[in-house]
């Protein structure tokens, strides 16, 4: 399974996985034209209504932003997108590889990077191959994570 899939302790008892190929970087998305677009820390967003996607750890996040107005969470991009556009939310929080898709695809977006970044545990932040558990390849899989460097795997993604 190459799917964008963290290898946590849940899913390490029904499969096996490879060597971490991507670490996620979560990032916010805004509007160029808001006044969070030039935010360059997560006390910048103070006040801003954030939201993210259901079920997953980045929506947790957002209460590592002060002040922040945490909305209810949504169930795709598509969807934060179009709350994001419509002014319902200022921001909403993805992993770097969604966020580069969005501005891409709408060019009134723009992520933002902020310095420090959110706390956030291996867990959730390791993306890896699943494989089925009797799966002898994993050795090979790894072996040829291993030839690609960081800058790669950002590029890549």
């Amino acid at each position: 399974i190459i799917a964008g899939m963290s290898p946590t302790a849940e899913r390490k008892q029904e499969i096996a996985f490879s060597s971490s190929y991507y670490t996620s970087e979560p990032v916010l998305l805004v509007k160029k034209d808001s006044a969070y677009a030039s935010a360059k820390s997560l006390d910048d967003f103070n006040g801003a209504k954030i939201t993210s996607q259901q079920g997953v750890y980045l929506y947790d996040l957002i209460g590592q932003i002060p002040g922040a107005k945490k909305e209810t969470a949504m169930g795709d991009f598509a969807q934060m997108r179009q709350a994001l556009e419509a002014g319902v939310i200022d921001a909403y929080v993805s992993e770097r590889p969604e966020a580069l898709t969005a501005e891409a695809a709408n060019s009134k977006f723009k992520m933002v990077q902020v310095e420090p970044g959110f706390k956030t545990g291996e867990e959730d932040t390791a993306i890896a191959i699943g494989l089925r558990k009797d799966d002898n390849r994993i050795s090979q899989i790894n072996t040829s994570i291993e030839t690609i460097s960081k800058d790669d795997q950002v590029a890549l993604m």
